[in-house]
């Protein structure tokens, strides 16, 4: 049994922090300020230890990377980022790269027809879900999963 310990961040890293966060209303209909909710970059968090950061917005990925410099140096995570379409994964890949990443692709169907509900029509129209890993290139692993391309 092995305990991992993970930290989900609600919002994105990856924007600096307001000055002076100013107090405003929750949905929750509390008060609180922009200081309460993630801000500011992951460099800034000064993390010790991280073996991962999954992005799911790819309209962030750029941003979050951008803040994470240091970060991707000194702590070497594997990445895992959603991307919207083949050119901006291969552009994402080579910005990735110049931290000393491999990467690949690798495009999920969103249909599976052994779905829970045993739905024989791909209500998504043949469409999948595409993302980008990416690992250190020093790290000794090697990506063999059936539809995973490497990007050179």
């Amino acid at each position: 049994n092995c305990a991992v310990p993970v930290t989900v961040m609600r919002g994105m890293p990856g924007r600096p922090a307001a000055p002076g966060a100013a107090s405003r209303a929750r949905a929750d209909g509390a008060r609180g300020s922009e200081a309460d909710e993630p801000s500011g970059t992951l460099d800034a968090l000064q993390l010790a230890r991280l073996d991962l950061v999954k992005i799911n917005d790819p309209a962030s990925a750029a941003a979050v990377l951008a803040g994470a410099h240091d970060t991707l140096w000194r702590l070497r995570p594997t990445l895992c980022v959603a991307v919207d379409d083949p050119a901006s994964l291969r552009a994402l890949a080579a910005e990735v790269r110049t931290f000393g990443y491999r990467c690949w692709g690798h495009a999920t169907p969103l249909f599976n027809r052994a779905n829970f509900n045993r739905r024989p029509d791909d209500i998504f129209e043949g469409r999948s879900a595409l993302v980008l890993l990416a690992v250190p290139e020093e790290a000794a692993l090697e990506v063999k999963n059936a539809g995973c391309v490497e990007i050179p």
